[in-house]
């Protein structure tokens, strides 16, 4: 299964189903991300899109939200995340934002061999493509098992 979390009004097109705490529809699971476990099945996601909403997860629950993303995702399955850059406008203008965004070495608490990921015991993934722009973080992540 495609999976887009924080999908919006729909899940997008290639994603199967989208989960969506505001929005309701067809294809769309209305559930809180920090509400832990989402009602998906274990190893069942091959590959999950995170755009624009890992900044509206409480920084006490990302690596929770993390963990699960972990869960829910097959081994190698594909994560796409897009996320605002720190300190620019995308970041600090939306009130709903937990976090004031993030840096490429953001990504280094959730990724092996880096030694700060052992720290908040986050589950293991890897970095397969990291684009930075002057406003998005754009990274693809693997589900290492």
């Amino acid at each position: 299964m495609n999976l887009n979390i924080g999908c919006g009004k729909e899940a997008g097109v290639g994603y199967d189903a989208g989960i969506d705490l505001i929005h309701k529809g067809p294809g769309i699971i209305n559930h809180d991300l920090e509400v832990i476990p989402w009602p998906i099945e274990s190893d069942s996601v091959t590959r999950l899109r995170a755009s624009n909403i890992l900044e509206h997860i409480s920084p006490k629950r990302i690596f929770d939200v993390m963990n699960e993303i972990h869960r829910v995702c097959a081994a190698g399955a594909e994560v796409i995340i897009i996320v605002p850059r720190a300190g620019t406008v995308e970041a600090a203008q939306d009130p709903s934002h937990c976090s004031n965004g993030w840096n490429e070495r953001t990504l280094e608490y959730f990724l092996l061999g880096t030694g700060l990921h052992e720290l908040y015991k986050c589950a293991d993934f890897r970095l397969k493509h990291l684009e930075s722009t002057a406003a998005f973080i754009n990274a693809t992540l693997e589900v290492v098992k």
